[in-house]
């Protein structure tokens, strides 16, 4: 939960200060923002694990910042946590439409926040892993068939020249076969011991 960073916005300067000092004292980094527009900007240079957003706000309420934000590359992964007063069910049905990923109505339970924001921190992780495990064999299977296909190719190689009486078999040829079939084997104990480090 530490370091975890939030980026709050809402124009209500009362409302800012109660969730800025929540999650402060959890341990949260925040950066606040008072407008749709502000936060827009601050995005460009501070890069979130969640946002709470407001949606009764001048100009750009919540749900077009929302709609800005799906749509660009490098917001559009973040998670949305609508906190509003508009508590009405076409608002709520709205807000996950537009890609939130929850929706808590003022005036609100601090612990039920808490157990929100946690609640979507730990999914958010657990993506993370899913994704680096998705990554990790993707590299193993890049080394399954460049390092692996190759020395066993020596071999078949080796082995059809012997076969058409083209070569010879002697020492020499023993020894490639032998170092090929050894690196074959060195990469699959290799993939085995990366596959044990991942799970």
């Amino acid at each position: 939960m530490s370091n975890t960073k939030i980026l709050v916005i809402d124009d209500n300067p009362k409302n800012v200060q109660l969730l800025v000092e929540i999650l402060l004292k959890n341990e949260y980094d925040i950066m606040a923002c008072m407008s749709g527009e502000e936060a827009l900007e601050v995005l460009h240079d501070f890069q979130p694990e969640l946002i709470l957003l407001d949606i009764m706000m001048p100009e750009l309420d919540g749900f077009e910042v929302c709609k800005i934000l799906k749509k660009q590359e490098d917001t559009k992964e973040i998670p949305i946590i609508f906190i509003t007063a508009k508590n009405e069910i076409d608002d709520i049905i709205e807000g996950f439409k537009l890609g939130a990923v929850d929706y808590i109505t003022k005036p609100f339970n601090t612990e039920e926040l808490l157990v929100r924001i946690q609640t979507q921190i730990k999914i958010l992780k657990q993506q993370d892993k899913i994704q680096k495990i998705s990554q990790e064999r993707e590299s193993l299977l890049q080394i399954l068939s460049h390092d692996l296909v190759n020395p066993l190719g020596t071999v078949r190689n080796f082995l059809g020249l012997l076969e058409t009486g083209k070569i010879q078999f002697n020492p020499r040829i023993l020894k490639a076969m032998s170092d090929a079939i050894n690196n074959a084997y060195d990469t699959i104990e290799m993939v085995g011991q990366q596959r044990a480090i991942a799970s």
